[in-house]
This record gives structure tokens, C-alpha cells and sequence, in this order.
């Protein structure tokens, strides 16, 4: 009776494993195709940023880059080194998370800029005097 409870239960593990495997890997694939995505994003608004100066901002672009791979790789890697192999993904959903927060901190900023350096009209300024 033993040997049947602990073949069940074999199989049930496997069968979890395979499917955190599947699901870990789909999750990879997303955050690989919206790293890509993410990668011209980044490039047309530095570009845009400063239209005036494209090999500048060319080379900010690619500097960022490189410093965002360096960064990120150490920081999995400490993760890794800390949580184990199996934690792998959750490193990456971590980072994921920081930059979307940095992305809005970044939007409610230039919100905040454009509304109070927003020169007035001349309506506005008939009103005024």
C-alpha cells in the first residue's frame, strides 16, 4: 500500500515541476520579447530627448545599456548566489518591478515640470493685469 502512495506522489511532484518549468519559461519569453521592445523604446526617447545632438545621445543610449546588463547581471547573480538557482526568475520579476516603478517616478516628474514651467497665454495675462 506504501509503494502505491509514494509512486502517486512521485508523479505529482514531477508533474508541479514540469509545469513551474513551463510557466518559468513562458515568463522568460515575455520578459526576453518585452526586454527587446523595451530596447527601441529606450533608444527613440533618448533620441528624442536631444534631437540637437544625435551622436551624444547615440552614446548615452549604448552607455545605459551596457550599464544596465553589467548592473542587472551582478544583481541576479547575487540573488542567485543568495536564494539559490531555483529563484532565478524571481530576481528578474524584482528588477522588473524597481524599473517600473522608476518609470513612473521619471512620468509623474516631467508631469510635474511641464505644468509649472507652462508659460501663460495671453488671455491668461489679460486676466493678470
Amino acid at each position: 500500500m506504501m509503494v502505491g502512495f509514494e509512486s502517486a506522489y512521485r508523479k505529482t511532484l514531477r508533474y508541479r515541476n514540469v509545469l513551474f518549468t513551463e510557466a518559468a519559461a513562458a515568463t522568460v519569453l515575455t520578459l526576453g520579447v518585452f526586454a527587446g521592445i523595451m530596447n527601441n523604446a529606450n533608444q527613440y526617447l533618448v533620441a528624442r530627448a536631444a534631437p540637437e545632438a544625435p551622436d551624444f545621445s547615440n552614446g548615452l543610449y549604448l552607455t545605459a545599456a551596457n550599464a544596465g546588463t553589467t548592473l542587472g547581471t551582478a544583481l541576479c547573480g547575487l540573488f542567485i548566489t543568495v536564494a539559490g538557482t531555483r529563484f532565478v526568475l524571481a530576481g528578474a520579476l524584482v528588477l522588473l518591478a524597481a524599473g517600473i516603478v522608476l518609470v513612473a517616478v521619471r512620468l509623474r516628474l516631467s508631469d510635474r515640470e511641464k505644468t509649472s514651467s507652462r508659460s501663460l497665454t495671453s488671455s491668461e495675462l489679460q486676466m493678470i493685469g
